[in-house]
C-alpha cells in the first residue's frame, strides 16, 4: 500500500476497501457482542461518510486481534519483517534507476536532503519511526542496550539523509521513556498526567492555531502546520466541528489531531481521548512496558498523520485505546 499509493494516489482508497472487505470476511458471524453490533452500525455510518472507513477498519482489526488472541509481539514482528521488505524494495528500485533520489535544500535543517525515490522525505522518516516503534516491542524485554544504540544511530542517519525531524524526535522519545521505565523511574501517580496527554495535545494544537498571529515563530518551526489547521477549519460550522467534514483540498494535513477532527470531529476525538484516558488509568501497570511506544506515537502525531489510518503502529495504539470497550482483551 505504501509504495503503490505514493505513485498512484487513487490506489490508497482501493486498498482501504480491500482491507475493510477482508476484515468483514474474517468475522465469526455466529457470535455477537455489543462491540460487534457497534461495528456494524459504524460501518453503515462509514459508508455514508467515507472518510470514516479507515477508522472503522482500524477498530474492526483491533476487535479481531483481541478475539483471535493474537499477541502484540507477534504483530510487531510481522510489522518489522514487512518494513524490512519495504526498505529493501525501495533501495533496489533506487539502485536500478527506476526512481530518482531527488534532493532539495531544506531550510529547516540548513542542508540538502534526499527522498530516496519516494517523492517526499517525510515518507522515509515515517517508515524509520514505525520500524523503531515496532522493534521496541520486539526487543523491550531483552537486548535493551542493543536497541538503544541501534535505534539512535539508525534514527540519526535517517534524519541526516532525509531531514525528517519528527521521526528522529520520536526515536528520542522512545528511548527516553524506555530508559525511564527500565530504571524504574515511572511511578503510579504519573498515570494521571499521561492519561491527559492527548487532551492536552488537542487543546494545544487548536489553541495555537486559533492564535497563529501571536505564534508565528511556532508556526515557522513547525513548517507551517498551524496554517494548515486554520486553512482547513476556519469555515467549519458547528456540525462540522462535531462530526467532521470532507477534505476538498489535497494539501497535506501533517497532524494526526487535525486529521482526527476532519474525519470524525469532536465526537471521534472525544472517543479517542476517553479510551486513552480510561486504559491508562485502569490498566496502567499492564501497559507500562508499552509506554515508550504509546507516548512516542502520540507525540509525533502532533506534526504528522500517523494513527488515523490502518498501519502497523496505529493498529497497536488503538488496541490500547479500545481495551476498555472490547469484550475480548488483547494478549499483551
Amino acid at each position: 500500500m505504501n509504495f503503490i499509493s505514493w505513485k498512484i494516489e487513487p490506489a490508497a482508497a482501493l486498498f482501504r476497501y480491500v482491507i475493510a472487505g477482508a476484515v468483514l470476511i474474517s468475522f465469526d458471524w455466529a457470535k455477537w457482542d455489543r462491540f460487534k453490533i457497534f461495528l456494524m452500525f459504524f460501518l453503515l455510518v462509514s459508508l455514508a461518510a467515507r472518510r470514516l472507513l479507515v477508522v472503522w477498519a482500524i477498530m474492526a482489526m483491533v476487535y479481531q486481534i483481541a478475539y483471535l488472541k493474537i499477541p502484540l509481539k507477534n504483530l510487531a514482528k510481522i510489522g518489522v519483517a514487512i518494513l524490512c521488505i519495504e526498505f529493501f524494495f525501495q533501495i533496489e528500485i533506487l539502485l536500478f534507476g527506476l526512481v530518482d533520489n531527488d534532493s532539495v535544500f531544506a531550510v529547516k535543517v540548513s542542508r540538502y536532503v534526499y527522498d530516496l525515490g519516494t517523492g517526499n522525505t517525510n515518507r522515509i522518516g515515517a517508515l524509520v519511526l514505525f520500524f523503531m516503534l515496532l522493534l521496541y516491542i520486539v526487543m523491550k524485554d531483552n537486548r535493551r542496550t542493543a536497541y538503544v544504540v541501534f535505534s539512535l544511530t539508525f534514527g540519526y542517519i535517517a534524519y541526516y539523509i532525509t531531514g525528517c525531524r519528527t521521526a528522529f524526535y520520536g526515536v528520542i522519545v522512545i528511548n527516553v521513556v524506555a530508559i525511564a521505565y527500565w530504571f524504574g523511574c515511572i511511578r503510579n501517580w504519573m498515570k494521571w498526567f499521561i492519561a491527559s496527554v492527548p487532551i492536552l495535545f488537542f487543546i494545544g494544537t487548536f489553541f495555537l492555531a486559533a492564535n497563529m498571529d501571536d505564534n508565528k515563530a511556532i508556526n515557522e518551526a513547525a513548517s507551517g502546520r498551524l496554517y494548515y489547521i486554520v486553512k482547513f477549519t476556519k469555515e467549519y460550522t458547528q456540525k462540522e466541528w462535531l462530526v467532521g467534514a470532507p477534505i476538498e483540498d489535497d494539501a497535506p494535513l501533517d497532524s494526526t489531531y487535525l486529521d482526527m477532527i476532519t474525519k470524525g470531529g469532536i465526537l471521534l476525538a472525544s472517543f479517542f481521548c476517553v479510551g486513552f484516558m480510561t486504559v491508562v488509568i485502569r490498566y496502567f501497570n499492564k501497559i507500562m512496558p508499552y509506554l515508550p511506544f504509546v507516548l512516542a506515537l502520540v507525540a509525533t502525531g502532533l506534526t504528522e498523520t500517523y494513527f488515523t489510518g490502518p498501519n502497523g503502529v496505529s493498529i497497536i495504539l488503538w488496541v490500547f485505546v479500545l481495551m476498555p470497550v472490547v469484550r475480548h482483551k488483547p494478549v499483551l
